[in-house]
């Protein structure tokens, strides 16, 4: 339902890709599932699970998965903000990224952002406890990617099971 995002999840088998990209939006990459590797605009990156991958305007990439599994990757499209820093790096491990906190006992790791070369949004992996978070809203477009446990979002009188998988578009000003 987001106008300004898109977010699918990527499936490759293995083999080598055709050459894809976002065209002038960015694509802010992360593996779920498999091990490969992301060339980019020629430059070959090793990925495996909770790696991300930074997509600026123009650029293009091949997805190559030695197999014998699938490579699964989310891919959010965002429109950019501003020229993004080119020496900015394309690949970065959820592992190395410092743990900070947020309301309500969760924590989250800064995968990419303006600061990391991202200029139209954020991609981060946070940690939810087993506890409802106060109403709360944002001003700006936000879709999520339930990687593993279960929960419910809270939108009003709706209450809606989620798990693993699992997509959500949260509209600007949309209390959850």
């Amino acid at each position: 339902g987001s106008e300004a995002l898109t977010q699918r999840l990527l499936r490759f088998g293995p083999g080598r890709s055709a050459a894809r990209g976002p065209g002038e939006l960015e694509e802010a990459l992360f593996v779920v599932e498999g091990s490969g590797t992301v060339v980019l605009d020629g430059s070959a990156h090793a990925v495996e699970p909770e790696t991300a991958v930074r997509v600026l305007p123009g650029q293009s990439y091949e997805v190559d998965n030695p197999g014998p599994g699938e490579l699964a990757l989310v891919s959010v499209l965002v429109p950019a903000a501003a020229e993004a820093p080119r020496e900015a790096p394309a690949v970065v491990r959820l592992s190395d990224q410092e743990s900070r906190e947020a309301t309500s006992d969760r924590a989250f790791r800064i995968l990419l952002d303006p600061e990391h070369g991202l200029t139209g949004g954020t991609q981060f992996v946070g940690e939810i406890p087993t506890k409802r978070a106060p109403e709360h809203y944002h001003h700006y477009d936000e879709v999520i990617y339930v990687l593993e446990g279960e929960g419910v979002l809270h939108i009003g009188d709706d209450h809606t099971p989620i798990g693993p998988s699992s997509c959500i578009h949260l509209s600007p000003r949309l209390q959850h």
